[in-house]
């Protein structure tokens, strides 16, 4: 019975490991994803794109797996509005797993909650990624973070904040293995320079960026830079320089030019006297935006049209308002006062979790002993049941023992019938197959040996070779055998009659206890060939459906 109970408990282990466990497969296919996020994001992505959510069976999996697909999409350009996904990352991570995957959770977070314009909440999840990414010291980490921290303060006009982490960014990306990422926050730490005033700064590093792109051949690079200078150029006032870089973009890639590059450009033509280029700028502002009018309203005031002007401007700075509603409208105080306040949460969220384990804990130690109270009643009842069923067992084991002695008083009735049958045999035969069962013994010692002449005799051979041929005697031999145990041989022919003669012979000489050297002589096979013969005669006969397989089975032992 304890047995019994120590089986079904160890089953329930292992049902419940089963259910509990991500498949070997989908772990490895998400470390494979992982092993390739940077250098094939394509490829990632379809590896977790062919992951059923079915077979994530443990909520770490599943949140290891939503964070890779998210990083996967970003990374292969797929745009990630949903925040439903990176959702189940973050609510596991934010009370499971290392610094690292938590990093990587709120930073994927950031970047989804910046797709979505939530630029407050992106700014929060980039700071809570910080924190757990310090712990770790992955610089690339540190600087995909403060970038994304830097982009928000930027979405914000808050452009003070976004130097500061845009610097902390490229001195990351600086100091990373890879540092792949370098020259474009270069760029965003030189555009930074350049909302705050500082040209010169935002020059040099603009001319390092230009650099690596034209020895990389990176035209990406090369255009960012020359459109970031065309801008800042514009507003110094050097209009040469303006119309120089902003040309070199529309040479490489024009269909990358914004308003505002257009803006730029047809004011720097205006400001040189040239009406035609600004007009051919400020349609090309129409078909981005035909309610831009910056550049017409330039125009018309060169032109002298000032009342056309006026009334251009009055709908822009209608438009320039609306932008300005915006910005006033945010809270940066908010946003960080939003930031602690959710950190505060997820302590309050982590210590009372570890109540409830404790009280978990508590009840669980009290069911264990009333449990073991339980247990120890039950065994005690167990063990007196237990001793009537081993008295109960004994007598059945009694009644079984004398079951099993008259089966044995049986074998060996049947082993003497046997015995009498071969005495019969030998009082038939006198001494003659005794001295023959020796010398076929000495034949099959020396046979193929090169003087076996010399040791066998003619007179040995001779008789050898009668016994093989004479049909007669094995006649008579089958009979003793018959008349001695009860027709066996006539009931073996019955009962098992798809059998060659040959095999009956075998059966013959096999209940009379010849040696396997004298059989092999009887019936001219190999010795080996007579043990072959013998396993897949007991074989036939066993299958035969016989009532008396087991006697017939009994000679051949």
């Amino acid at each position: 019975m304890r047995r019994l109970i120590f089986i079904l408990a160890l089953a329930l282990l292992v049902c419940l490991g089963i259910g509990g466990c991500t498949p070997r497969r989908v772990g490895e296919a998400m470390n494979r994803a992982d092993s390739l996020m940077t250098s094939a994001p394509d490829s990632a992505l379809a590896l977790l794109d062919a992951i059923d959510p079915a077979t994530l069976r443990t909520d770490a999996a599943r949140a290891r797996h939503a964070v890779l697909l998210t990083r996967a999409r970003h990374l292969a350009y797929v745009p990630v509005y949903d925040d439903s996904l990176i959702a189940i990352g973050t609510d596991y991570y934010a009370t499971h797993g290392t610094h690292a995957e938590k990093a990587e959770a709120f930073y994927m977070s950031s970047v989804v909650n910046h797709y979505n314009n939530r630029y407050e909440q992106s700014i929060v999840d980039g700071l809570r990624a910080e924190k757990h990414a310090l712990a770790t010291s992955d610089h690339l980490l540190l600087g995909l973070v403060y970038r994304t921290i830097a982009d928000g303060f930027d979405r914000l006009y808050d452009w003070s904040s976004a130097l500061h982490y845009y610097t902390l960014s490229y001195d990351n990306f600086k100091l990373a293995p890879e540092n792949i990422y370098t020259d474009w926050a270069g760029i965003d730490l030189a555009r930074a320079y350049l909302y705050q005033g500082e040209l010169n700064k935002c020059i040099e590093l603009a001319d390092k960026a230009i650099e690596h792109g034209k020895q990389n051949n990176d035209n990406a690079i090369l255009v960012e830079t020359y459109r970031m200078l065309g801008n800042g150029y514009s507003w110094s006032g050097n209009h040469s320089l303006v119309i120089d870089f902003y040309d070199k973009v529309i040479e490489i890639a024009p269909e990358t030019m914004t308003e505002r590059d257009y803006s730029n450009l047809g004011s720097a033509y205006l400001s040189l006297g040239n009406t035609d280029k600004a007009n051919q700028y400020q349609a090309c502002i129409y078909s981005l935006n035909p309610d831009n009018k910056s550049l017409e309203s330039l125009i018309s005031e060169h032109e002298g049209d000032y009342r056309n002007a006026y009334k251009l401007l009055t709908k822009e700075l209608a438009y320039q308002n609306n932008i300005v509603s915006k910005i006033t409208g945010r809270s940066y105080a908010r946003t960080i006062s939003d930031y602690f306040k959710t950190e505060e949460n997820n302590s309050a969220i982590k210590i009372e979790k570890n109540r409830q384990l404790t009280v978990i804990i508590s009840i669980a130690s009290i069911l264990i002993m009333i449990s073991m109270i339980i247990i120890f009643n039950y065994r005690s009842r167990l063990q007196r049941h237990e001793k009537e069923l081993i008295i109960c067992e004994a007598r059945e084991l009694r009644n079984i023992l004398q079951e099993k002695e008259n089966e044995v008083s049986e074998v060996s009735e049947a082993r003497s019938v046997s015995a009498l049958a071969k005495e019969n045999v030998r009082g038939l035969l006198a001494s003659r197959f005794e001295i023959l069962d020796r010398l076929c013994s000495t034949y099959f010692q020396f046979k193929g040996l090169s003087n076996e002449r010399d040791k066998i005799s003619n007179e040995v051979l001779s008789i050898i070779s009668e016994i093989q041929n004479d049909k007669e005697m094995r006649e008579k031999l089958e009979e003793i055998v018959n008349s001695s145990i009860g027709n066996l041989m006539a009931r073996l022919r019955k009962d098992v009659p798809n059998l060659k003669e040959r095999d009956y012979e075998l059966y013959l000489f096999l209940i009379l206890d010849f040696s396997p050297s004298a059989i092999s002589i009887f019936q001219g096979d190999r010795t080996e060939a007579v043990y072959n013969r013998k396993s897949r005669l007991k074989r036939k006969i066993a299958l035969s459906g016989s009532e008396s397989v087991e006697e017939y089975l009994l000679y051949m032992r």
